[in-house]
């Protein structure tokens, strides 16, 4: 929890309103009751200030299945994320986004 609201916070501080965010978390993937215990907690105060997120798991044991979870959670919570493979494909998304007229 206090790792995503230093990411909320730092998103205020700088007027920023998309985050990539790309991590290499060292153990397994969180519980699915953590996921939705922690997402449940921060989406409200996020969902004001975040307008997207592109996150990228670099730690190829984690849960695929999780985060698809955990996606799906945010975005019904009103925070825009989106997981990504490769930080590439999560680069490629945020260039459409700020270029929508791009269909490449």
């Amino acid at each position: 929890m206090a790792y995503l609201s230093e990411i909320r916070d730092l998103c205020i501080k700088y007027s920023c309103p998309n985050v990539l965010n790309v991590e290499n978390l060292a153990g397994p993937s969180l519980s699915t009751f953590n996921v939705f215990d922690i997402i449940s907690r921060v989406s409200e105060s996020t969902s004001q200030v975040v307008r997207q997120v592109g996150y990228v798991d670099l730690n190829p044991n984690h849960d695929a299945d999780r985060l698809k979870f955990a996606e799906n959670l945010a975005v019904n919570r009103g925070v825009f994320v989106n997981i990504f493979q490769t930080i590439q494909e999560a680069e490629k998304w945020f260039e459409r986004q700020a270029d929508p007229g791009d269909k490449g």
